[in-house]
């Protein structure tokens, strides 16, 4: 760095996004007061951050190495840049301890992130003079223990982010006495029920509490007024979904997933006081009864995740009704200043996609599938024209498939394996040119197999299987064609052998009557 050793004078010094590599060497003869931006981000530099990095600029306000391949400690001498607004080290191999002089000495941090590195500690410096911070993202680390108070106690606190941690034990009730519009504490060890305390804030807008082990029933004290995004998927909570009271139903909720719990009952009438809501995932958990028609009333759905339940009954016909929003529809995140994207898991093609940030606007979907859901397909759902993935399998469902699904034009996944639908699959479905998944498997179809152009000239056996009256390419059955199963018509000469058969016993016996009376006659008068 003899760019930086030869300009005490520098004030910026951007070399992001480049293909720098080797250590960072910085000759540190003198002090560098003028800089207050240094960002040596997205590079593919190695080694140890030096020790007295901190003590070269003391009037940096932004310091930027992530998405390098930085090592060893992080080292106390940070803590030295009392003017420092932004810490951005994520995204390196930075080991060991959270030093205690970075938050002491760091006065005037807003932003600090360490996401995906492997620090370790089992409790945070319980010292802080962060008073300041805005956003915290420890997330993606080794940290472990009870979550404690230590940096947590600035007023000023808004996004914290301790997912895919260690952390374990309650969640402490205190974290409701921070102005947070964002908390993640998703992927950890947290178990028991959410404290009261924890939705006293009128301001917090997302929250993830996904993959822990927190229990009882979800609390019907949260906050859906402010709320925006609530994930609480992969946890051990049971019984119904809780009555809210009916001053919160007209809510901003545009999230609510509790996939992966035990939750049982019907899903409840006022699910369509939620007029925001965009994602609903009630996926692999033990929900009952018909699903409601007050779905159809959320016309701004875009994804419904019923799957893996004991729904029974039939599909309701007005669910064409939903209308699929389009990216130009998009609510935005309410706090994207801070780095937050919304995320999503929803299975499609066969597999679990994560959909995040712009692209989950673009993606909309339904699945219906492991129920116990009857009777015929609603010929409506070929109304949803904007829909990409329609998983209907693995139910009772039973008639045609309607034609109009070949009004899903946008759609890249139809699975409707493993149900007793019956008659032929129609023909138009190959005009369907986005889709790239097609499971018919295990029903009662008949009948040709459509005809092997564009996409669904790649579906092989496996998307037909288990239909013993369907034939055609790329099954192994051939179609038996109506020239095939008319009698096969006599060859000419069979005709020819037939006429010759009739004439000669036609003149046989008479010439043999007369022969024989010649010899009579002959043998009397010449004995």
């Amino acid at each position: 760095m003899w760019l930086v050793a030869n300009n005490t004078r520098l004030e910026i010094l951007n070399l992001a996004n480049n293909s720098l590599t080797g250590p960072l060497t910085l000759h540190l003869n003198s002090t560098h007061v003028d800089m207050f931006w240094f960002d040596v981000s997205s590079n593919h530099i190695q080694g140890e951050l030096l020790p007295l990095i901190g003590y070269a600029f003391p009037n940096l306000t932004t310091l930027n190495m992530s998405s390098n391949s930085f090592q060893g400690s992080i080292p106390p001498s940070l803590g030295n840049l009392s003017l420092l607004d932004t810490l951005d080290l994520s995204n390196n191999n930075f080991s060991g301890q959270l030093p205690e002089h970075l938050v002491t000495g760091c006065v005037s941090l807003a932003i600090l992130k360490l996401s995906n590195n492997s620090l370790h500690r089992q409790f945070l410096p319980s010292k802080s003079n962060l008073t300041m911070l805005n956003a915290l993202f420890l997330d993606s680390n080794f940290f472990f223990g009870e979550i404690p108070r230590g940096i947590l106690n600035s007023s000023e606190l808004l996004l914290l982010d301790l997912s895919d941690n260690l952390f374990s034990g309650k969640i402490p009730d205190w974290i409701g006495d921070l102005p947070l519009y964002s908390l993640t504490l998703s992927k950890n060890a947290l178990e028991g029920p959410i404290p009261f305390g924890f939705f006293k804030s009128d301001e917090l807008r997302f929250l993830d509490l996904s993959w822990n082990n927190l229990s009882d029933g979800v609390p019907s004290c949260v906050n859906l007024l402010s709320l925006r995004f609530l994930h609480l998927q992969g946890n051990e909570f049971s019984g119904p979904l809780p009555s809210f009271p009916s001053s919160l139903l007209a809510s901003s909720l545009v999230t609510f997933d509790v996939r992966d719990n035990k939750l049982s009952g019907k899903i409840p009438s006022w699910i369509n006081s939620f007029s925001n809501l965009r994602v609903l995932l009630l996926g692999v958990n033990n929900f009952e009864g018909t699903i409601p028609f007050q779905l159809c009333d959320l016309r701004n759905i875009s994804m419904i995740d019923l799957s893996s339940n004991e729904f029974s009954g039939s599909i309701p016909s007005c669910l064409h009704g939903i209308k699929v929003v389009n990216v130009d529809q998009a609510i935005p995140v309410p706090i994207s200043i801070l780095d937050v994207e919304e995320e999503v898991e929803f299975i499609t093609k066969s597999r679990s996609e994560t959909y995040k940030g712009n692209v989950l606007y673009f993606m909309s979907g339904i699945d219906l599938s492991w129920n116990k859901l009857t009777g015929p397909v609603p010929y409506g759902i070929g109304y949803l024209s904007d829909i990409h993935a329609l998983n209907l399998s693995h139910n009772h469902l039973s008639g045609p498939i309607p034609n109009f699904f070949s009004n899903l034009r946008q759609i890249e996944s139809l699975d409707l394996c493993h149900n007793s639908l019956s008659d032929q699959i129609p023909l138009k479905l190959v005009e369907l040119n986005y889709l790239s998944v097609f499971a018919v498997a295990y029903n009662n179809l008949s009948g040709r197999t459509p005809e092997r152009k564009a996409q669904f000239a790649t579906f092989s056996e496996h998307s037909y299987e288990g239909n013993s009256l369907l034939c055609g390419v790329p099954l192994e059955r051939r179609c038996i064609t109506n020239e095939e199963m008319s009698p096969p018509p006599q060859p000419s000469y069979a005709l020819q052998d037939d006429t010759f058969e009739v004439a000669f016993l036609s003149t046989f016996w008479p010439t043999y009557a007369m022969a024989f009376v010649g010899i009579i006659v002959i043998l009397y008068y010449c004995p």
